[in-house]
């Protein structure tokens, strides 16, 4: 649903390459739907001020699931940071959308890896999905 949502944006719907591969059999957890919603438009805007430059705008949108994790991995093409006048994160806003995904995910015990390269930048969302009523 987030995913149609960002169709809005005229330039995520026209100028960006985008395939999803979503497992329709990831479990669903107990949480707030506007974390998990926040999470994903954060990291999208901060691929998209990668895209800014790049000739290359390709966005691929994975998920999966074991017995006790589900996996979200986005992996763009867009510049790494410096190549486009950003400083990597830490100042600007992408730092602050970034550290906000980190925190949204906190109460779940869900974790955010980064892996930034020029035209090869991976975002993965591990979120455990084997809580007891009581964690949850």
């Amino acid at each position: 649903e987030e995913l149609q949502f960002l169709e809005a944006d005229m330039a995520f719907k026209h100028e960006i390459t985008k395939t999803y591969n979503l497992d329709d059999s990831v479990p669903l957890i107990k949480g707030v739907y506007y974390h998990f919603s926040q999470c994903l438009t954060h990291i999208i805007n901060t691929i998209m001020k990668s895209f800014e430059g790049s000739d290359v705008k390709e966005l691929t949108v994975s998920s999966k699931h074991s017995d006790d994790t589900i996996c979200i991995e986005i992996h763009d093409t867009g510049l790494a940071p410096g190549e486009n006048g950003q400083d990597g994160g830490t100042q600007t806003s992408n730092g602050i959308w970034l550290k906000n995904v980190k925190e949204l995910l906190r109460p779940y015990r869900g974790e955010l890896q980064i892996r930034r390269k020029s035209h090869d930048n991976l975002y993965t969302i591990s979120i455990p999905c084997g809580l007891s009523d009581k964690e949850q």
